[in-house]
């Protein structure tokens, strides 16, 4: 055969290959793009009562989402009244109780709390373990809820006694997963960092290895005491969009977006120890105060902490009328310190929040 007719051949065949091969290369980018397509499109997921949803399938949009933005986030849709939250903070006292005058709620009350707390949420948080606040976590157990419980320690001498006494507490009743050893104590100035290192060090000294211990502090204060998460199995930060003056609607992405930042500061696992937005009160710069601002708050923030797998504790079950200023104050009836509640002071749900809360029933029981 002529030389000249097979180098032709072998250039049609090579052309042909490339062709080929380039025509194969669109069909799999086409693939991948229809693919990539079908996944975000997937992401938009909607749980129903009728909808039986797999937990793999949950497990895996959360993975997905967790590399999406706030602003995708906000298009997702959960069932509200249908997913628990995932955690409350909890203060037992009612009408004419408080601390301040040593009235305390009585355990057949707090065991009522407990109950109606079950159908909400599978963690508390406590704040003391002085009177029957002590008996919570034992109640609590019985419903099903673990405790997170919080020691108001304030750097004297009694504050190794409350560490002693947590610390049986917690070898004793399973329920009690976490030791919170100071609550805002480097915020309030009633502790500095070493004594903190040092009840940190004493707690762990004889606990319950499967209990784990932290610290509760604003986001500020952990980025200025950095060897402390050293100490600590997780990093809980306390934040409110409202005491920044954060305006609504933009107020669950800033909660994220310091959740994010203490997470990649620090290299540890990070909880949010406390947020929320108040049912009333004054404002602060553009945060205001009302039931529907809580009710957005409560349900954008839901959503961004479920599908970015987010641990929280909301502030708070119900409102603590008990906190109200002084009435010598002139800002006394505009004090937001008693409104953070999900209910009532009584027990009786807010009204804004019929439709945010997976509740089976409303509790009028609580006097």
């Amino acid at each position: 055969m002529n030389k000249g007719i097979i180098v032709g051949i072998i250039i049609i065949v090579i052309i042909s290959g490339l062709t080929l091969t380039y025509t194969n290369f669109l069909d799999i980018i086409k693939s991948k793009k229809e693919t990539v397509t079908k996944t975000t499109k997937n992401t938009t997921l909607k749980v129903e009562d009728k909808d039986i949803v797999e937990k793999t399938e949950i497990e895996s949009d959360k993975n997905k989402m967790s590399n999406f933005l706030e602003t995708d986030i906000h298009e997702l849709q959960i069932d509200l009244k249908q997913t628990k939250f995932s955690g409350i903070a909890y203060s037992p006292y009612r009408k004419d109780q408080s601390p301040l005058t040593n009235i305390h709620p009585t355990l057949d009350e707090i065991e009522n709390d407990i109950k109606l707390l079950s159908a909400v949420t599978d963690k508390i948080r406590i704040y003391g373990i002085a009177g029957n606040n002590k008996h919570i976590p034992e109640i609590a157990e019985k419903y099903g809820l673990k405790t997170a419980i919080t020691l108001l320690l304030t750097g004297d001498k009694t504050d190794y006694d409350k560490i002693e006494r947590a610390v049986q507490m917690a070898n004793k009743y399973d329920g009690i997963y976490t030791i919170i050893v100071e609550n805002e104590g480097l915020y309030r100035e009633t502790l500095i960092e070493e004594q903190i290192i040092q009840y940190l060090n004493k707690t762990r000294e004889n606990l319950n290895p499967k209990c784990t211990i932290t610290i509760a502090e604003p986001v500020r204060n952990w980025l200025e005491h950095p060897e402390i998460a050293k100490h600590v199995d997780y990093v809980m930060i306390n934040y409110y969009p409202y005491f920044s003056g954060i305006d609504i609607s933009n107020a669950s992405n800033k909660v994220s977006e310091e959740y994010r930042n203490v997470k990649e500061s620090l290299g540890k696992e990070v909880v949010i120890g406390e947020t929320g937005w108040p049912s009333d009160g004054r404002a602060i710069g553009l945060a205001v105060p009302s039931p529907n601002n809580q009710q957005k708050f409560i349900s954008e923030f839901r959503k961004i902490a479920y599908f970015n797998g987010i641990e929280y504790f909301f502030f708070e079950a119900f409102d603590e009328k008990w906190k109200l200023g002084e009435q010598s104050d002139p800002d006394w009836q505009n004090n937001v310190e008693n409104n953070w509640g999900l209910f009532f002071e009584n027990g009786t749900i807010k009204e804004s929040l019929k439709n945010t809360i997976p509740l089976t029933q409303k509790i009028t029981t609580r006097n």
